[in-house]
């Protein structure tokens, strides 16, 4: 289990000698939950890392989204997709990785209106769907 590792992993740092998770430490902590199937635990991860005033990247936010599509979470996935397509800097917007998560968490959820209209949002923007936005 990768993910309690991670997690574990992250506990230990900031228990340790004043280490402090970074950017970097969050990320993959996200990104190991999102492979466990562990997306309640990526939340967790994401809220600690907000908690100590860290700004995600997009990384981050993608193998969050990622790892609500796991657990069918197409709300929570949708919200987080929403608050980067109003990020104020271009490295903080959602590119076409950003938008197949969503897209498949929607997909996962059978809400496909929602699949429908996350194409629509992607083009509007200047990104190109890909054979994985078609093949979710």
């Amino acid at each position: 289990h990768e993910w309690r590792r991670a997690v574990s992993l992250l506990g230990h740092m900031r228990g340790q000698g004043g280490v402090k998770p970074d950017i970097v430490s969050f990320g993959a902590a996200i990104s190991a939950c999102e492979k466990g199937g562990q997306w309640a635990w990526a939340v967790f991860c994401w809220s600690e890392m907000d908690r100590q005033g860290l700004q995600p990247d997009l990384v981050a936010r993608n193998s969050l989204i990622s790892a609500c599509a796991r657990g069918r979470q197409a709300s929570l996935a949708l919200r987080l997709l929403e608050e980067a397509e109003g990020a104020k800097t271009r490295r903080e917007q959602p590119d076409v990785i950003t938008y197949n998560a969503a897209v498949t968490a929607c997909a996962r959820a059978q809400r496909w209106a929602q699949v429908a209209a996350l194409v629509a949002r992607m083009r509007a923007r200047g990104l190109c769907p890909d054979v994985v936005t078609y093949n979710t």
